[in-house]
């Protein structure tokens, strides 16, 4: 059961629900009605304790939407009910090994982002779930991968060109999610998000802003800090009072990725771009028609959403196109040439920084995988956001 991943095991477990209920379907009928009106009553344990034994009829009460389950439309929850139901889930292993590997696998992830879409303020077991699931990662593995636009691509700009072939010797353990406003407000203290809620993605954050919650974190959990940061550079950051300032983003110019290190760090423009085609040969990441995977300016209405509501890529990474904007490492910009291994572009001389993936403010091409934009360092708006990365 261990190798199998949430999705597979809910499959596995709906197919048994639908062979037995053509057989028992008075007896089955009144179990899932007495199921539901646990979960309507906000009686999670005793739902909990009661479906273990009956984890066919449990899968009945969801449908799948690619690797998440989320309640069956003809269930009628209230709000209360569901943040309940969210509550118990890190528990699941106490119930079932079953349940367990729905919860530890993130089927229920999309679930909890709705729930908490919206929500900024958080009993202590809420917090619990949201940061569980905004902390999930991905391994990637080194490999090589083409880097650029693609032959299709008929809105690639120069700087997308020319396509050329990329090697990354070491694999990375990447975010899941960008970075959640719960998870910022955990390490930083504070939440500079304008569209507010838990599970969003916070936004309002510079490259500055990134780099220091990087440090924090690690140092946090242990882990030896990916960055070397001039002292001044948090309390500029804690004074600044507009969008840009041209002192903080000086400062930023000293910054140093400390390449040994273990702990979170932005990822480079390249592993950015090697994790969001995850071997897709897709103009946005995941898909071709950037409503299945981005929010963006004409789907969006005008606001971040909720992380992973959209279909993700290849590898189970969401939001890589849309939503928010995302910050690399580099600076502006790499030249696109022949062959490179493990390419990382650092201009001392430059304030500016890149970010990737496209926003909620923007146009959709502005999402296309291979598009590179800049900002000040010291940037914060709206649609600036990022997601987090450690070394293999």
């Amino acid at each position: 059961m261990q190798s199998m991943s949430g999705a597979e095991v809910y499959q596995s477990q709906r197919s048994v629900w639908e062979g037995l209920i053509g057989r028992e379907p008075a007896s089955w009928g009144r179990e899932r009605a007495q199921y539901i009106s646990l979960l309507q009553a906000g009686q999670a344990e005793d739902f909990f304790a009661l479906v273990s034994d009956s984890l066919p009829v449990f899968s009945s009460l969801f449908v799948l939407e690619e690797r998440f389950l989320v309640f069956s439309p003809d269930l009628s929850l209230t709000d209360l009910a569901m943040r309940r139901f969210c509550c118990l889930l890190p528990q699941l292993g106490s119930y079932s090994d079953v349940l367990h590997a729905f919860w530890t696998e993130g089927a229920f992830d999309r679930l909890v982002a709705r729930v908490f879409g919206g929500i900024t303020e958080l009993i202590p077991e809420e917090r619990d779930v949201v940061l569980a699931c905004s902390m999930r990662r991905r391994a990637v593995p080194a490999g090589r991968f083409t880097m650029g636009a693609l032959d299709k691509d008929a809105e690639a700009g120069g700087l997308e060109k020319p396509v050329h072939s990329v090697t990354l010797s070491k694999g990375v353990s990447i975010g899941v999610y960008a970075c959640t406003q719960a998870l910022y407000e955990k390490v930083t203290g504070k939440n500079p998000s304008r569209f507010k809620g838990a599970m969003r993605p916070v936004e309002r954050v510079s490259w500055c802003d990134a780099i220091l919650f990087c440090n924090k974190l690690s140092e946090q959990e242990g882990l030896t800090p990916a960055y070397d940061i001039p002292p001044a550079l948090e309390e500029a950051c804690r004074k600044q009072r507009n969008f840009f300032d041209n002192t903080v983003s000086d400062i930023s110019k000293g910054v140093v990725w400390k390449r040994d290190a273990n702990g979170y760090r932005l990822p480079t423009e390249a592993e950015w771009e090697y994790c969001a085609r995850a071997e897709e040969k897709t103009l946005y990441a995941g898909n071709d028609d950037p409503k299945e995977v981005a929010w963006y300016d004409l789907n969006c209405s005008d606001q971040t959403h909720p992380v992973a509501q959209k279909q993700g890529n290849a590898i189970g990474l969401y939001d890589m196109s849309g939503n928010v904007w995302e910050w690399v490492f580099d600076s502006p910009f790499r030249t696109y040439e022949g062959a490179e291994t493990n390419p990382v572009h650092v201009d001392r001389t430059h304030r500016h920084r890149v970010y990737r993936g496209g926003s909620w403010t923007d146009y959709a091409r502005l999402g296309r995988v291979s598009y590179r934009l800049k900002n000040s360092a010291s940037s914060r708006g709206p649609s600036l956001g990022f997601r987090l990365v450690r070394s293999s």
